[in-house]
């Protein structure tokens, strides 16, 4: 659930970076402002089976119930990597425990709990 919903909640790109140098081959002067919008991929048909909709099946895989890497680029890498990032998760984290502990979660009408395995 958590990797879906920061795949599908991308609310702001990352802060604005710029160019420290000529960037061949695309002829970028030094210090051109770059934003990189990560919509294209994050909704891209051909990696996602349901890339405008809410699906926490996106993370999982077939077999055993087991997480499998995010494939998706909403979580930074590199050097730049948000120093917030292990806060964040924490929270989603907390939040979705939190919600898991005070509510009790049922099917919707006419849906057996059964039917929700399949």
């Amino acid at each position: 659930v958590q990797h879906d919903a920061q795949r599908f909640i991308a609310l702001l790109p990352h802060a604005p970076r710029c160019t420290v140098a000529p960037a061949p081959p695309l002829t970028w002067p030094q210090g051109t402002p770059v934003l990189a919008l990560l919509n294209s991929v994050l909704l891209d048909e051909t990696q996602w089976e349901t890339p405008r909709h809410f699906n926490p099946g996106h993370f999982l895989d077939a077999d055993p119930p087991s997480l499998r890497d995010p494939p998706a680029p909403h979580v930074p890498a590199g050097r730049r990597v948000c120093v917030g990032e292990s806060l964040a998760r924490s929270e989603l984290f907390l939040l979705f425990a939190g919600l898991l502990q005070r509510y009790r979660l049922l099917p919707p009408p006419g849906l057996s709990a059964a039917a929700l395995d399949t």
